[in-house]
């Protein structure tokens, strides 16, 4: 009889925790909020090599334009992107500041280094208007020279101007602000000028190096 009596009960104490037992699983929301990438490649790695040059092909009292030279030009980003083009003058100490700048003016020349102090001469880059496409379409240029206003640019010239350089946006054909683009191709030029040869030297070779940093702005 008290057999009959406790087992009930003592069953009732050993099961009692697995039926009352918890049981749980893990729920995560993940993700990754990433900004915008995107690359710029230049043709021929950015250099434009103009060899040696003789001095008789150079003036003496004048500058001498150089050939104009192209480069391809493809940015490339993983989402469609806002963005704008800007060209940093590496050699800015030797932009020009003299009469030889022509009506263009020294905001938009680029320096070449110097020879014994002296300016060896500029040069001009321009994103050609001609050809330029974004995604595959056919886009304009915009450009804003240090305030907030967006302008078109049938040129494309880079420079300075209001004390900051020149930022470059595109904008699907008929727009007035920049468009979002995940793909951009299009040419650049380079066109230099070197400064009269007597106010360098007739005897000595003069090497010279331009340099210019194309940057890209998220907008």
């Amino acid at each position: 009889m008290h057999r009959l009596l406790v087992l009930p009960i003592l069953f009732g104490l050993l099961v009692a925790p697995a039926a009352n037992a918890a049981s749980t699983a893990e729920l995560k929301v993940a993700g990754r909020i990433s900004p915008p990438a995107c690359t710029i490649t230049l043709g021929g790695g950015g250099l434009v090599d103009y060899g040696d040059i003789p001095t008789s092909r150079m003036n003496v009292n004048s500058p001498t334009p150089l050939p104009a030279r192209t480069l391809s030009l493809n940015v490339d980003c993983n989402a469609p992107v806002r963005f704008a083009l800007s060209a940093h003058d590496n050699r800015g100490a030797s932009a020009p500041i003299s009469e030889f700048s022509g009506n263009m003016g020294t905001w938009d020349h680029y320096g070449m280094g110097k020879f014994k102090n002296r300016n060896i001469g500029w040069y001009v880059i321009r994103l050609q208007p001609a050809g330029l496409r974004g995604d595959g379409a056919a886009v304009a240029v915009l450009n804003k020279n240090g305030g907030d206003l967006w302008e078109t640019d049938s040129v494309g010239q880079f420079g300075r101007a209001n004390g900051s350089y020149k930022k470059k946006s595109f904008v699907s054909t008929g727009g007035s602000f920049p468009d979002a683009f995940k793909s951009l191709s299009g040419t650049i030029s380079i066109a230099p000028t070197i400064n009269p040869l007597g106010g360098l030297s007739l005897t000595e070779e003069i090497p010279f190096e331009g340099s210019a940093s194309i940057e890209l702005t998220y907008l």
